[in-house]
């Protein structure tokens, strides 16, 4: 049997027939799949815009807070004034008043309402006998503080310590473990430092004043 072969333009055009036929359903697959990629992207671009935008937030407000923070310090600083209070620690209760205090760590056992003197950024009883506390002498201490334990110690101003029991008008220098003595000791005879503390006003205060720190020189 003779088999009929088909000239290549026939085949061309029954190509041509049949994408005439199915355009509409290929243009409308093509145009679904790019819908389906365009609405993918776009729920990307949405969930990476609300994570932005949430991550913003977030930094917003920390920088906010640290804004707060920063204003308080400057208050905190700015503000010279100390208010009457208590100081609570080691069940003894001492009412502070003055201009400065401090806290710091005991570097030995320390006694409420000594002299004391800051070595090594410890807190120590002032020894007047020994010569290298020459200007050493840094403040009261307001409450007892065991070794390592924080310690509050007034600085300067008026420092008030309950059932204290100083001589009224009396003026006061640092003797044997920071104790406060109401006599200056006499630099002749007794080697170290004479440093004066402060002048009592009641029984229960005294104005602090370091300024007289003299090394004895022992007369033999």
């Amino acid at each position: 049997m003779k088999q009929h072969k088909y000239p290549l333009w026939s085949i061309f055009l029954i190509i041509l027939a049949a994408i005439w036929l199915f355009w509409d359903k290929i243009m409308l697959f093509f145009t679904q799949k790019a819908q389906k990629e365009l609405a993918a992207s776009n729920a990307k671009i949405d969930k990476d815009t609300d994570l932005l935008l949430e991550v913003l937030a977030k930094d917003r407000l920390a920088m906010q807070n640290l804004s707060q923070k920063i204003e308080e310090l400057k208050d905190d600083k700015n503000d010279d004034t100390k208010p009457d209070g208590e100081v609570n620690n080691h069940y003894n209760t001492t009412v502070y008043k003055g201009v400065d205090f401090q806290e710091v760590l005991a570097g030995e056992y320390i006694v409420k309402g000594r002299l004391i003197t800051i070595k090594n950024g410890l807190a120590y009883h002032f020894n007047p006998l020994l010569e290298e506390n020459y200007l050493k002498a840094t403040g009261i201490s307001l409450d007892n503080a065991p070794v390592g334990e924080t310690l509050h110690i007034q600085v300067e101003g008026v420092v008030e310590i309950a059932n204290w029991g100083l001589a009224v008008n009396t003026n006061y220098y640092a003797g044997p473990a920071g104790q406060l003595m109401p006599s200056a000791p006499d630099g002749s005879t007794t080697q170290g430092v004479t440093q004066s503390v402060g002048l009592s006003l009641t029984p229960e205060k005294l104005n602090i004043d370091f300024s007289v720190s003299i090394i004895n020189q022992i007369i033999t």
